[in-house]
C-alpha cells in the first residue's frame, strides 16, 4: 500500500497529563490525509506508555518518531520522553535532552523549527496544560478545515465550541440553547439528526445544505456523533458544521439533502415521543388511579380495625369495671373473714372448756387450749382422722357420735 504525503500536518502541545483529552480528540479524527505532531512534557527518565494508550481512541496509525522518520498522511507521531524532535523537510529529526540544562522546552524546540501554518499549545504560562488542545489546538485545527465543532447535550445546549461561530451561526452567545442560534435550513437538519442519533446510538449526517447568505447559497454539510461521556447528567454529542467546497456555492444543488424529508422525519419523531408521552401518561394515570383506590382500601381497613379496637377498648374498659367490683367484694369478705377468725381466737382463749373441730371427713381442723388437758393435741395433729389420734377419753364410740350429728 503506497502511504502518501500528508494534506496538512497538525502539531499539538500537551502535558503529561493530558492522555483524557487526546483521547478525546483522537476518538473523532478521522482519516482524511492529516498527519498529527504530539510533543508532550515528559520525564527523561520514564518511558512514555502514550502510544498504547492513545491506540485505543484512534482510529490513525500510532507511531513513537525516529531520527529521520518521514512523515505520511493517516499518521500520529509521539515524541520520544528523552528527546527534543524537530521538523525540516517533511522528516522527523530528533536530539537528546541531556545535551540542554534547564528547562526542557519541547514544545517551543519543534514550533521554531518548522513553518507550520499554526501550532496548537506552546509554552506560555500555563505550560503545556491541555487546555492548549482543547481551546486553541481544537480552535485553529476547526478553522484550518474550514468547519465549526461544537459539544453539545441532549437538550441541544453548547457545552463547548471550537471554530468560526459566524460562518454558521447567528450569535455568539453560548449561554442560549443551538436551536436559537442557527439558520432555519440547519434547524431542521439539526433537530432531525439529533433525534435520530440519539435514538440510534450511530453517528448521523445530512449533506449539502443550502444555507442562504446574502445573494448566494452556502452549501454545509452536518454530522452527529453520540459520546459517551456526559454533562452534568445529560448525554453528550459531537456537532461538525463544515462548508461544502466540492462545487461552487452558486452552483445548482443536488438531491442530497432533502428539507422536506428531514423535516417529515423530525415531525414523525415527534409525534411518537408524544404518543409515547401520551402512553406513558395514560400508564402513570392507571397506576395512580390503582394506587388511590389501594390508599382508599387501606383507609378504609384502618377505619374499621380502628372502631373494632375502640369497641374492644370499651369492652376492656367493662370488664376492668366488673374486677374492680369482684376485687372489692373480695377484700370486703377477705375482711369479715378476718374479723370471724379474731372473733373466735378470742372466744377459744378465753374459753376453759375443751373443744375441737372437724370436717365431714372427721378430720382434725381446730382445737381450743382447754381440750388440751383431756387429749394431747399437738399442732402437726391439724388434718389428722380422728381415728389416727389417741386420747385418754374413755369414748367408745365417739366417731359414731360425731357422724350422728352431721347427719
Amino acid at each position: 500500500m503506497v502511504i502518501s504525503e500528508p494534506d496538512h500536518i497538525v502539531a499539538i502541545g500537551a502535558s503529561a497529563g493530558g492522555l483524557e483529552e487526546l483521547s478525546l480528540f483522537f476518538d473523532h479524527t478521522p482519516s482524511d490525509g492529516i498527519s498529527y505532531v504530539i510533543v508532550q512534557h515528559l520525564s527523561s527518565d520514564f518511558k512514555s506508555q502514550m502510544a498504547k494508550l492513545l491506540a485505543r481512541h484512534s482510529k490513525l496509525e500510532i507511531k513513537e518518531a525516529e531520527k529521520g522518520m518521514l512523515v505520511r498522511c493517516n499518521i500520529v507521531y509521539l515524541i520520544p520522553h528523552d528527546k527534543f524532535m524537530t521538523i525540516k523537510d517533511g522528516r522527523l529529526w530528533l536530539s537528546e535532552k541531556d545535551t540542554v540544562r534547564g528547562p526542557h522546552m519541547t514544545i517551543n524546540t519543534l514550533a521554531k523549527s518548522t513553518t507550520l501554518p499554526y501550532m496548537a499549545g506552546g509554552e506560555g504560562a500555563q505550560q503545556g496544560t491541555l487546555e492548549s488542545l482543547t481551546e486553541e489546538g481544537s480552535e485553529k485545527l476547526a478553522a484550518r478545515l474550514n468547519s465549526l465543532i461544537l459539544y453539545i447535550d441532549e437538550d441541544k445546549n453548547v457545552v463547548k465550541a471550537y471554530g468560526d461561530t459566524g460562518q454558521f451561526l447567528l450569535s455568539k452567545n453560548f449561554k442560549q440553547n443551538l436551536e436559537d442560534l442557527l439558520p432555519y435550513p440547519l434547524l431542521i437538519a439539526l433537530n432531525s439528526l439529533v433525534s435520530q442519533a440519539l435514538k440510534t446510538n450511530k453517528e448521523v449526517q445530512a449533506k449539502r445544505i443550502a444555507v442562504p447568505v446574502a445573494e448566494f447559497s452556502r452549501v454545509v454539510n452536518i454530522s452527529v456523533s453520540p459520546l459517551t461521556e456526559s454533562h452534568r447528567g445529560r448525554r453528550m454529542m459531537l456537532l461538525t458544521f463544515m462548508n461544502d467546497l466540492s462545487q461552487d456555492k452558486a452552483g445548482p444543488m443536488t438531491d442530497e439533502y432533502n428539507e422536506k424529508t428531514l423535516h417529515d422525519e423530525f415531525t414523525s419523531d415527534l409525534e411518537l415521543e408524544v404518543k409515547q408521552l401520551k402512553q406513558k401518561l395514560s400508564d402513570a394515570s392507571v397506576r395512580l388511579d390503582a394506587n388511590n383506590e389501594n390508599i382508599q382500601s387501606f383507609h378504609e381497613e384502618l377505619l374499621s380495625a380502628n372502631e373494632e379496637m375502640q369497641s374492644t377498648n370499651e369492652e376492656m374498659q367493662s370488664v376492668n369495671e366488673e374486677m374492680h367490683t369482684i376485687n372489692s367484694d373480695y377484700q370486703l369478705k377477705n375482711r369479715e373473714l378476718l374479723e370471724l377468725n379474731d372473733d373466735l381466737n378470742n372466744y377459744f382463749r378465753s374459753n376453759v372448756n375443751g373443744q375441737l373441730f372437724v370436717n365431714t371427713h372427721l378430720e382434725l381442723v381446730r382445737f381450743s387450749p382447754g381440750i388440751v388437758k383431756q387429749i394431747n393435741f399437738l399442732p402437726s395433729d391439724i388434718g389428722r382422722p380422728l381415728s389416727d389420734i389417741s386420747t385418754n377419753l374413755k369414748l367408745e364410740n365417739i366417731e359414731g357420735d360425731i357422724k350422728a350429728v352431721l347427719a
